[in-house]
């Protein structure tokens, strides 16, 4: 047969990592399979998804339990799940890819003259909106805070444009930009507008054709908010909580919680960010010493309902991903615990 298809080459290379493992590898890999299954028991976890890297390589890829528990479909290497705020990272890389292509300055103003956003209506908060930088957004510094609920979650019906002015107009920027850290998505989605403006394309675009390829990732895409919007190979999401999965605008959270995508493909992104010698990093190590790209061992977790991911840089040689379709208070320690062990003794 003269041609074989891209998913049939994909499976096969994930089943010659998994079998060019070592003995001592494997029996920790069984470890995991065994203390992943008690743990979906345990917090009720349909389905979940793994895949573990070792110099560059996928070493380990695994599907456990249902995407789709009514219909009794497995969740496969393939299927797709929300990987809430993991998108973070990407959104980070793509904006320095960007910045570094185009020799503009993390330090370049967001709002005021020559600012990269500029909008046709009154700021609240005008002064201190034109100190913040491109830096303080990506460090989480520019002074949004979540004091009175993340903005992210509000009216799901209103568009992404109505949420920055709503935003802009009624919120107060809390302290001084640079001043301290507050965790801000709405932060995030500013990136993803300044993508836009910068590059001419939409941010899903720009990631898309620049960033992505860089990373041989094919599946990725910003995901739909009702359950009829389910793409091909999505999951899907159940609630263990009293906030429904399909309860949200996950298409206006795109830069900051929008993406979908497989174990695979975010070790593959893991890959391309790492600074290891190996696979060819997307940008030289100047440019990735940023917040969520750190030398040695780190990990980012993902959260919304019916979602619940983890991506981690274990350690020079080691790094994992692991995505599950619900969510439950300690469901990501525990699925952290069971890899993080098992690595801890290879």
């Amino acid at each position: 047969m003269k041609y074989i298809s891209i998913a049939f080459i994909s499976l096969l290379s994930i089943i010659n990592y998994s079998y060019s493992s070592t003995k001592q590898n494997q029996t920790g890999f069984d470890r995991i399979d065994k203390q992943l299954d008690s743990i979906m028991v345990q917090y009720k976890i349909p389905g979940v998804q793994l895949a573990i890297i070792h110099n560059e390589k996928i070493v380990y890829a695994k599907a456990y339990g249902y995407s789709d528990v009514e219909k009794r479909t497995p969740v496969t290497n393939f299927s797709t799940f929300r990987v809430a705020s993991l998108s973070k990272p990407i959104t980070l890389t793509s904006i320095l890819k960007l910045f570094m292509d185009k020799g503009l300055s993390l330090d370049h103003k967001v709002f005021g003259k020559n600012g990269l956003l500029s909008f046709d209506y009154p700021l609240l908060d005008t002064a201190k909106l034109q100190k913040i930088t491109v830096k303080h957004l990506i460090d989480h510094k520019a002074g949004f805070t979540n004091n009175l609920g993340d903005p992210m979650f509000w009216d799901k019906f209103i568009s992404q444009d109505e949420l920055i002015k709503r935003v802009l107009t009624e919120r107060h920027i809390e302290f001084d930009p640079g001043e301290k850290y507050s965790y801000s998505n709405f932060g995030y989605c500013l990136l993803g507008r300044i993508i836009e403006v910068v590059s001419g394309a939409t941010y899903a675009d720009y990631v898309c054709h620049t960033i992505l390829p860089l990373c041989d990732i094919q599946s990725m895409c910003i995901g739909g908010n009702e359950i009829a919007d389910r793409k091909n190979d999505e999951v899907t999401y159940y609630g263990q909580e009293s906030l429904s999965p399909y309860a949200m605008n996950i298409e206006r959270m795109d830069a900051h919680g929008g993406w979908i995508g497989s174990a695979s493909d975010l070790v593959k992104f893991l890959m391309a960010v790492d600074r290891n010698p190996q696979v060819d990093d997307i940008l030289p190590k100047e440019w990735i010493e940023n917040t969520y790209l750190s030398y040695e061992r780190w990990i980012h977790t993902g959260s919304l309902p019916g979602t619940s991911a983890i991506i981690s840089r274990f350690d020079d040689n080691w790094g994992y991903a692991i995505l599950a379709n619900t969510r439950t208070n300690g469901v990501l320690e525990a699925m952290e615990s069971v890899v993080t062990s098992n690595l801890s003794i290879q």
